[in-house]
């Protein structure tokens, strides 16, 4: 992962679609890219695949908005890490997203 120099974004969390990594992409970190060119968007987690209730791949939805809003260069799906991994990109962030289409408690 290079992420030196660049201002970066950091998501950690199950990629349930009430979450709204999609929706944060599409509606705010490309704004965020045209004004802060360098900026990076990592996501650290993946499809909820134990979940009763949440059986959508959110993950292929996310790759298919990158694609499409050509943000390749400024988005990183890592899937799951290590607790040391994640540590190390708490403290290399600039910015943590709580993202949440709806409210939660």
């Amino acid at each position: 992962m290079e992420s030196k120099g660049r201002k970066t974004i950091l998501f950690v969390g199950r990629l349930a679609k009430r979450k709204g990594v999609k929706e944060f992409i599409e509606n705010s970190f490309v704004d965020i890219v045209r004004a802060v060119p360098r900026a990076l968007f990592l996501i650290v987690g993946g499809n909820p695949t134990e979940s009763l209730t949440h059986r959508d791949d959110v993950v292929s939805e996310i790759n298919k908005v990158v694609s499409k809003l050509r943000l390749d260069d400024h988005v990183r799906l890592l899937g799951s890490t290590s607790d040391d991994e994640l540590i190390k990109l708490y403290q290399a962030c600039d910015l943590v997203v709580s993202a949440s289409a709806r409210r939660e408690g």
